[in-house]
């Protein structure tokens, strides 16, 4: 089997991004789940209205799957389906009698004799693919005529038509994802990351941002901190914030050491979360995965007074001091506490697999 055109980067580079592509598919398409009484359904079983129980939302569900499959289904696509598998084969991601089945599949899906008797009188063949076709060329393009077609098909007739095809099409797609999975092969990932992506309302100007001593987060409206900033800061914060700052230095300061030592983390830690933290291993692990990392001097509470969490942020080489709202990303993680009494102790990590 020969594809032409293509450079086995190149080709290759396809399977990361259906991989990367499916992610998405999956995320949305688990809000917008299906009824079990629709997934169940088969024209060989017989009708039953009991499968039109939850109409509205199933035809939202099925008409958001109609626009998602687009991509992977229509000649001529990057991600095409049955290119993809091909490429799989040729590179001998996955075996050829894998490949031969999901094709085999894939045929049969398509090939479904099912006809429906327009009110119009016309009778229509082909039925899967004929009323995809029409409800994508509605949705998305607007198209006159296959809104016309559409409008000749009762609405439950239209969901009927597709639900059971395109319900099967993604079972396709997930049992190629888990092959290309099991086979070793990773979604899209994003280039290595020279500074942090920062949103902000308005327009800042570039003579705003000044932050140099930690230049991963120099895009941020802000400006480099002496001495002098920080005790300023800390003079402005409550008592009972700066007790939690001190509580969160000491408590990483601990986390950081291999081995960690439990008995001294432990005096940090609420009795009844230390289940959860075990030897604190897999926590001093994740802590040393943020590259030089520093933590902010605003204390969140949400929750309320008697929860306190604190960022810890990577790459923070030197302090910087920033006044402007702005959503940072790669935040690194949040230390969780809990005020019991006057006492404050951890809880958790929120933010880099650990709660």
């Amino acid at each position: 089997m020969t594809i032409s055109g293509d450079s086995n980067e190149e080709t290759t580079g396809r399977l990361s991004l259906f991989l990367f592509s499916m992610q998405d598919y999956e995320r949305i398409t688990r809000i917008v789940h299906v009824s079990e009484e629709l997934q169940r359904f088969d024209y060989a079983n017989g009708y039953s209205r009991d499968v039109l129980a939850c109409y509205e939302s199933d035809s939202a569900a099925i008409d958001v799957r109609v626009m998602l499959q687009r991509k992977y289904f229509r000649n001529g696509e990057r991600l095409q389906l049955k290119r993809l598998i091909e490429i799989a084969v040729r590179t001998g991601v996955i075996d050829g009698l894998v490949a031969e089945r999901l094709l085999s599949r894939m045929c049969d899906i398509h090939g479904k004799p099912i006809e429906v008797l327009l009110s119009n009188g016309e009778l229509v063949s082909d039925q899967f693919t004929n009323a995809e076709d029409e409800a994508y060329g509605t949705l998305l393009h607007g198209d006159l005529d296959k809104a016309r077609r559409l409008l000749e098909r009762p609405e439950e007739m239209r969901l009927l038509s597709l639900a059971p095809y395109i319900l099967e099409r993604e079972n396709l797609l997930f049992e190629f994802r888990d092959a290309l999975i099991a086979a070793g092969v990773e979604p899209l990932q994003a280039e290595s990351k020279l500074r942090a992506a920062v949103l902000r309302g308005g327009h800042g100007t570039t003579a705003n941002m000044g932050i140099t001593g930690s230049p991963f987060w120099s895009s941020v409206i802000g400006r480099d901190a002496d001495e002098a900033d920080l005790r300023s800061v800390l003079a402005g914060n409550s008592p009972d914030d700066n007790n939690v700052l001190n509580i969160v230095c000491q408590f990483l300061d601990l986390l950081q050491s291999e081995p960690p030592d439990k008995r001294a983390l432990r005096r940090f830690v609420w009795m009844r979360n230390w289940p959860s933290w075990g030897d604190f291993t897999e926590g001093s692990y994740l802590i040393r995965q943020i590259p030089s990392f520093g933590i902010s001097t605003r204390v969140m509470h949400e929750g309320g007074q008697n929860y306190a969490q604190v960022k810890v942020l990577p790459h923070v080489e030197a302090p910087w001091l920033t006044e402007t709202p702005q959503l940072l990303s790669d935040t690194g993680c949040l230390i969780c506490l809990t005020k019991r009494g006057n006492t404050w102790k951890v809880n958790g990590m929120r933010g880099s697999g650990k709660r």
